[in-house]
């Protein structure tokens, strides 16, 4: 089956080519829709969840009233969201551009909830191991095998910037040593010639 949306009546259709009905035939068909221009509300509650606990974490601490301001405009900002999608009945535009303006929103949020938790560990509080494990929004560490291929790839880099110097530095060397036997020739002609006597 195949989704329409009728702008005249603002109501979504299916239709389905190549559909043969025989006289006085009916066909029903269950037709489920899911409308991928919203954010889940797992994911809303999950950033309402983190929040909520490190708020328990940073309580006691010199850092809560600042903390509160911050996780004050989280939870605000996401009860918007939540409500703007319950009530959204716009056209098709609309909605999809209520959907990117919530996305910018979420990833504001995300921000901020970093902020949080640089605030906790800054006031002394660490960071559950449940907290760290759950979060989809700290960065991944590197892995043992990326740290030694930097570690390798760097002295490779170094080695063959050593040997380019060593061996710019020995042409380099070698062209002066030339030109100073040459001038040494050009300004005493009389004593390469004796030394050639003695020879």
């Amino acid at each position: 089956m195949d989704t329409e949306y009728d702008s005249e009546k603002g109501i979504y259709y299916v239709y389905r080519d190549n559909v043969t009905l025989n006289p006085n035939e009916i066909r029903a068909f269950e037709v489920e829709v899911e409308d991928i221009w919203v954010i889940a509300d797992s994911e809303l509650n999950f950033l309402k969840a983190h929040t909520d606990t490190i708020m328990e974490k940073v309580k006691n601490s010199e850092y809560y009233l600042r903390s509160k301001e911050v996780a004050d405009t989280i939870y605000l900002r996401l009860a918007e969201i939540d409500k703007a999608q319950k009530e959204d009945d716009g056209s098709r535009e609309q909605h999809i551009g209520l959907y990117r303006q919530n996305v910018q929103i979420v990833d504001k949020i995300k921000e901020d909830i970093t902020r949080l938790e640089k605030m906790l560990a800054t006031a002394g509080g660490p960071l559950a191991p449940d907290m760290l494990s759950k979060s989809k929004i700290k960065s991944e560490e590197p892995t043992k095998t990326m740290t030694w291929i930097v570690i390798f790839s760097l002295i490779i880099f170094t080695s063959l910037l050593a040997g380019v110097m060593f061996f710019t530095w020995n042409r380099q060397a070698r062209i002066t040593k030339d030109a100073l036997l040459t001038a040494k020739r050009a300004a005493f002609p009389e004593a390469e010639s004796k030394e050639e006597k003695t020879k």
